[in-house]
């Protein structure tokens, strides 16, 4: 038991995926400081969200006499998050990790590597369950008015719930990686996990806001209907789920107390079932998984021809950039598919808003608001730009432009073309996919808010600032400070404290402009023409900086 602690702590500190830092001392002090505020922040805010949605549940299921039934579908809903997401965990740190053909020759017992691998795995679970059980059955107990005993089986399930959706999932992954050859394209598997998982989260989160808009009637049709449906379905597939919704349900009474024993048992089963197939399947699917193959086949004549034609250097860095970016999973997850979420999160809360939060309720008051005067119409515009501004920022392409990289960076130290116009093909990729999510932003306001052409027309106007300067921005942070040493994408993208820089300067160049308008007052001409030039004076500054001194600052980075 010693040994499998042991080695759970060299897994989880060992290998990079807690690492904050990178390794100068003085980095690794920034990027602490700034992942601490980035995960802190993020955390109160989906506490923060999801604990209002179980606020404005209770109240609507309470009123029909069904609050006990929140129990039962948040404990649903953590252990399909546990489950989908366990999934991609578990390939990850299971079978794509750097560390299994060092562990395989050490006189460590089987089941103590499957075992520490698991609790890895089960930690960062916490995480997610933590974020979305924990603050739901909290509302749920204090509005209920609940004991002590209560909190403290919460606790409990709360450690237990996790296991058995983690456990199958586990079981999952090692039947296929042993069987069949889909798992084994790890950038193939993680992209369609990835997309799964995040459809689910999305999915959850606005059904929460849609069934807390609706009448008391229809939630509990729903309940009584759909919501037992899904609590079948979650129930037979982890059978723990029913022990833990009674266990909270009944908690401080024997069958409460009972419920709890039951799904300690059901855990322990789970974590048993795992370890003999870990030891059946997990060593025979992982051998020769780190060696590679390729595929060969006859090139035409026109192929052959075309591959050996030159073309511009610089497209071909910026289309190298772009391919790698749709490619690498977790580059396309926080990088490229956020630029098409931020509409989806606009518009989708007024889809299921109800008749009283539609979208032509929105658009009547966004177009009375436009015939109100210059000072309203000012105001629209400078949180145009400023979320503009944040959508530039928020995705990370140019802000990890360099980052991501890592060991290769030598590579851009010997390409036949200059620092300046690698730099500028890097930056250009930002500028795309920031173009791209302000255009569904602007054909949203053009097609279903019937924005007037005039209004469009400053719109338009205001974009080429708004996404340039987050992005040359964010690449000057990343010049600065990349983040060049990593055993796994996910540390230069998602412990990438250059990001941050990223989105606060950003933010505060908007709040600066938005601030000089609203002080000024001058008008609805001289705000627009503000909000215009300013922004590209200070990127042209920036782009002559980065001109006179790239090659310095490529030259003293350290690869």
């Amino acid at each position: 038991m010693a040994n499998l602690f042991r080695l759970t702590r060299v897994l989880l500190f060992g290998n990079g995926y807690a690492g904050l830092g990178s390794d100068a001392r003085r980095k690794r002090r920034f990027s602490g400081v700034g992942n601490v505020l980035l995960f802190s922040f993020l955390a109160i805010y989906f506490v923060g969200a999801i604990g209002a949605s179980a606020w404005g549940l209770y109240g609507v299921l309470s009123a029909v006499g069904l609050e006990a039934a929140m129990v039962g579908l948040f404990a649903s809903a953590g252990v399909l998050v546990v489950f989908v997401f366990g999934m991609m965990y578990v390939i990850s740190i299971f079978y794509f990790a750097n560390d299994i053909e060092h562990l395989l020759p050490l006189p460590i017992l089987p089941e103590q590597i499957i075992g520490a691998k698991f609790l890895v795995t089960l930690i960062y679970e916490y995480m997610f369950v933590g974020v979305i059980v924990l603050p739901a059955l909290t509302v749920y107990g204090y509005r209920s008015g609940a004991d002590f005993i209560y909190y403290l089986t919460m606790v409990v399930v709360f450690l237990l719930l996790p296991v058995i959706p983690l456990a199958v999932a586990a079981i999952i992954i090692m039947l296929l990686m042993r069987f069949t050859r889909f798992g084994r394209n790890r950038d193939r598997f993680n992209m369609v996990a990835s997309i799964l998982a995040l459809a689910l989260a999305l999915g959850f989160s606005f059904g929460m806001q849609s069934l807390t808009a609706s009448s008391t009637t229809d939630i509990g049709q729903l309940i009584t209907q759909g919501g037992e449906r899904i609590a079948q379905i979650t129930t037979t597939a982890f059978p723990g789920t029913i022990f833990a919704s009674r266990a909270l349900a009944d908690s401080g009474t024997s069958a409460g107390l009972a419920n709890l024993g039951l799904l300690f048992l059901a855990a322990a089963v789970a974590v048993v079932l795992l370890l003999t197939a870990g030891r059946l399947l997990y060593f025979k699917g992982v051998i020769g998984l780190t060696s590679s193959t390729a595929v060969r086949r006859r090139l035409a004549k026109a192929e052959l021809d075309g591959s050996g034609r030159g073309g511009s250097p610089m497209l071909a860095v910026f289309v190298k950039d772009i391919r790698v970016l749709l490619r690498t999973p977790i580059f396309f997850i926080n990088c490229v598919l956020l630029n098409f979420l931020w509409p989806l999160f606009i518009i989708l809360p007024f889809v299921t808003g109800g008749e009283a939060f539609s979208l032509d309720t929105l658009a009547n008051i966004v177009n009375s608001l436009l015939q109100a005067g210059d000072e309203l119409i000012v105001l629209s515009l400078v949180v145009v730009f400023a979320f503009t501004v944040f959508l530039s920022a928020t995705n990370g392409i140019s802000a990890s432009a360099l980052s991501r990289e890592g060991r290769q960076f030598y590579i851009m130290k010997i390409l036949p073309i200059s620092y300046a116009r690698q730099a500028a093909a890097k930056i250009s990729v930002g500028v795309l996919f920031g173009f791209i999510g302000w255009l569904m932003l602007f054909l949203m306001g053009a097609f279903l808010f019937k924005l007037p052409l005039w209004y469009l027309l400053a719109l338009v106007l205001i974009m080429p600032g708004a996404v340039l300067l987050p992005n040359l921005l964010g690449f000057f942070f990343d010049l600065l400070w990349p983040k060049l040493h990593w055993d796994n994408e996910q540390t230069a993208v998602k412990r990438n404290v250059n990001l941050l820089y990223c989105m606060l300067s950003s933010l505060l160049v908007a709040v600066l402009l938005g601030v000089l308008v609203y002080f000024l007052n001058p008008g609805y001409e001289i705000s627009l023409l503000i909000l215009v030039v300013v922004p590209l004076l200070i990127s042209a500054a920036f782009i002559a900086y980065l001109r006179r001194n790239a090659a310095k600052l490529f030259s003293g980075l350290q690869d």
